[in-house]
């Protein structure tokens, strides 16, 4: 099994260059979206307990639920546009010092936590799916499957943003759009990464 997953993991590596920007983006989605299914129970809660006199008693989770699909959209839509600014062009971290700003810092965090929480996702969508079938290898089977994935889309999308960090107009750029997408960034972090386990 572990000779049929490098096989596939060595066409991947050679298809890479004509979609791995759409892989990185998507699995950006992916870890954003799992944030963001966090998200609108926190927000639902607070709504529900911040003392509105709502109408009736679903609302706060309608208006939360809301709230965190327009947060995912435009989390998703800066996600997109910074990938596709990203340029490979730096080539020394001197160079960085040159171009760094809000956006620079936030964006390589956001793609890196954002990546390995979707590949989460779909190392747990792997184990689900085999469970049934053949429970003796759903584990190693979606472990492996996450690890690839982080490997060949999580973190060389986070590299990317390094180097392909434009030259900004001013040093605060990426200020307005930072706020949510740390928001969600946390939230992959603290629900989508599969670490909190392992601590004491």
């Amino acid at each position: 099994m572990l000779r049929s997953l490098l096989t596939i993991d060595g066409l991947v590596a050679r298809t890479r260059p004509a979609w791995g920007w759409l892989g990185q983006v998507a699995l950006c989605w992916l870890g954003a979206h799992l944030a963001a299914d966090t998200l609108d129970d926190l927000l639902g809660g607070w709504l529900a307990g911040c003392g509105i006199a709502w109408p009736e008693p679903e609302q706060p989770l309608i208006a939360g639920t809301w709230a965190a699909v327009v947060i995912e959209l435009v989390v998703a839509g800066w996600v997109l546009w910074v990938r596709s600014r990203s340029l490979d062009q730096l080539r020394t971290a001197k160079e960085w010092t040159r171009r760094w700003s809000i956006r620079a810092i936030v964006a390589p965090v956001a793609f890196g936590v954002f990546g390995l929480a979707g590949a989460w996702v779909l190392a747990m969508a792997v184990e689900d799916g085999l469970a049934p079938l053949w429970p003796a290898v759903a584990g190693p089977a979606g472990t492996v499957t996450g690890l690839v994935i982080a490997a060949r889309l999580a973190v060389p999308g986070a590299w990317r943003t390094v180097v392909g960090t434009p030259v900004p107009r001013r040093r605060w750029d990426g200020a307005l759009a930072a706020a949510p997408v740390l928001l969600l960034t946390v939230l992959a972090a603290r629900h989508g990464l599969p670490v909190w386990g392992w601590l004491p």
